[in-house]
C-alpha cells in the first residue's frame, strides 16, 4: 500500500479504529426489534440500536490479544485497526450515502461486498459476523478454549437475534458480515506486516532516532 494526501494508509491503526467503532456506535443506540430492519431501498430515518454486539465482541478481542503468543504488544494496533473497518463496513446497509462514502478512504481496500437492494438486513447480525470472521482470521494460533468462545460468542448473538428477526434476514445479514471481514481480512495481509521484522540499516544523521541506553536495542518492527 501506498500513502497519499486523499487516501488513508491501512496502517493508520489507531485512527482507523476510532473513525470506525465511533462512527458504528452512533448508528447503534438502544433500540431492538423490526424497527432494526433497513433495505437499501428505503432507509429509514435513522433506527438505532444496542451497542451490545460491538461491546461483547470488543471484550473477547482484549481477551484473544491477552492470551496471544508470537505477536508483540504494539503489534495490537492492526488488529484494532482491522476489526473496528470491518465493523463499520458491515453496517453498510444501513448507512447514509455520507457515511458509506468513507469506504472511498480505505487505500487499496477492495473486494467488498454490495449491499442487495430490497434484501433486509439486521444490522446487529451484520456487525456480529463481521467480528466473529475479522477474529477467526486475525488470531489463527488462538488456543481451542479461545477459539471455542469465539464461535460461542457468535452462536449465542445469532441465537438472541432470531428470537425476535426471521432466519431469512439473519442468513442475509451473516452472509454479508462474513463477506465484508473476508475482504478487509485480504486487504489486510497487503499491509506489510509480514516483513515488520526483515532486516534494517538504520540510518544515522542529527535529528534521526538511535538506539538508546541501557540495552541499546534495534527498532521495534522498523
Amino acid at each position: 500500500m501506498t500513502t497519499t494526501s486523499f487516501k488513508m494508509n491501512g496502517r493508520t491503526f489507531a485512527c482507523l479504529f476510532i473513525a470506525a467503532i465511533t462512527s458504528a456506535i452512533v448508528l447503534f443506540s438502544c433500540q431492538k426489534g423490526d424497527d432494526a430492519l433497513v433495505t437499501e431501498n428505503s432507509l429509514r430515518s435513522k433506527p438505532s440500536y444496542s451497542s451490545d454486539v460491538l461491546d461483547k465482541w470488543m471484550t473477547l478481542q482484549l481477551r484473544l490479544m491477552r492470551n496471544a503468543t508470537g505477536i508483540a504488544n504494539h503489534a495490537f494496533g492492526r488488529h484494532f485497526g482491522y476489526t473496528g473497518i470491518a465493523a463499520f463496513e458491515s453496517l453498510k446497509p444501513g448507512m447514509t450515502p455520507q457515511l458509506a462514502a468513507w469506504s472511498d478512504k480505505w487505500n487499496g481496500l477492495s473486494g467488498l461486498p454490495a449491499p442487495a437492494q430490497a434484501r433486509k438486513y439486521y444490522l446487529p447480525a451484520n456487525v456480529n459476523a463481521a467480528m466473529a470472521t475479522i477474529n477467526k482470521a486475525m488470531f489463527p494460533n488462538a488456543s481451542a478454549a479461545d477459539k471455542a468462545a469465539i464461535d460461542s460468542l457468535e452462536l449465542a448473538l445469532e441465537n438472541e437475534y432470531l428470537s425476535t428477526q426471521s432466519a431469512e434476514v439473519i442468513t442475509t445479514s451473516s452472509a454479508f458480515g462474513k463477506a465484508v471481514a473476508t475482504a478487509v481480512f485480504n486487504w489486510s495481509e497487503n499491509d506489510g506486516y509480514k516483513n515488520a521484522n526483515a532486516p534494517y540499516t538504520i540510518p544515522v544523521g542529527v535529528g534521526l532516532w538511535k538506539p538508546t541506553p541501557p540495552a541499546f536495542a534495534n527498532p521495534a518492527t522498523p
